[in-house]
């Protein structure tokens, strides 16, 4: 399997569960996390507790309790975690916080790290831009061999697609040319990939959102500006028309995102 393969399936499990608010990518040959038992913490309870105007060390202890109770959550339940999240967003030190854990977190623990970052890219606060874009533009590690597993560079780039994807939330026009600018700079296709798509969804499919890429891009990107995006209430006959439109049009089989 190709090593953009092997990223795109894992990110697609990271987009379907990041729409419920949480994320789950596969964890590295060295770890072997448990399963996750029922969650018996009420996320909202956690965010409750903490004073107005928390210090960065109270977010930070919340937070070891806060992240692991979001991951736990039952599918189909997510109310809880989106009001916490509301509610999280409203403290002043939070982008401190979270990013004093990510800094805190070994290299190897990717699964965490890119959680961390999601979560940080979920709050929506102008404030996280400048570490967002620091984390997304930072090196990535050397192409490696290895086989049907996921390399230290494809962990690497997931934790940069959530960074791209939290600039692109914030949907302001700095936003907007930062996520541009992925596009067309980045040394990952996999980031620049996630780049349009993140600009595409934040711009809710606009075509002349669409049409503005196009314009500005290399030829070799388009596809993926014009690829079939699923979304919840989609009518199958639908999809599958525009998945044959796409394929005739630029004649491969990775057509949806």
């Amino acid at each position: 399997m190709y090593a953009s393969a092997k990223v795109a399936l894992a990110m697609l499990v990271i987009a379907l569960l990041a729409a419920c608010g949480r994320d789950a990518p596969p964890a590295p040959p060295d770890q072997h996390p448990p399963q996750q038992p029922p969650n018996p913490v009420d996320p909202v309870a956690i965010v409750d507790a903490l004073p107005a105007d928390a210090s960065a060390e109270q977010l930070h202890e919340a937070l070891n309790t806060l992240l692991p109770a979001i991951y736990r959550t039952p599918s189909g339940d997510f109310s809880p975690v989106f009001d916490a999240l509301g509610r999280l967003r409203d403290q002043p030190r939070v982008v401190e916080a979270l990013m004093q854990r990510y800094e805190s977190l070994p290299t190897t623990e990717y699964q965490q790290r890119i959680f961390t970052i999601q979560v940080l890219g979920e709050l929506r606060r102008p404030d996280a831009a400048a570490a967002l874009r620091a984390i997304t533009w930072s090196p990535l590690p050397p192409k490696a061999s290895t086989g049907e597993l996921l390399s230290p560079r494809d962990f690497e780039e997931m934790i940069r697609v959530q960074a791209v994807r939290g600039i692109a939330y914030l949907r302001t026009e700095a936003a907007d040319r930062e996520v541009t600018a992925v596009m067309l700079k980045h040394e990952s296709k996999t980031v620049q990939v996630a780049a349009i798509d993140a600009y595409l969804w934040n711009h809710e499919g606009d075509p002349e959102a669409a049409d503005r890429l196009r314009k500005i891009l290399p030829r070799e990107l388009h596809p993926f500006v014009d690829a079939v995006r699923v979304h919840g209430g989609m009518d199958p006959q639908s999809f599958n028309e525009q998945i044959s439109t796409w394929r005739k049009k630029w004649g491969t089989t990775e057509v949806t995102r």
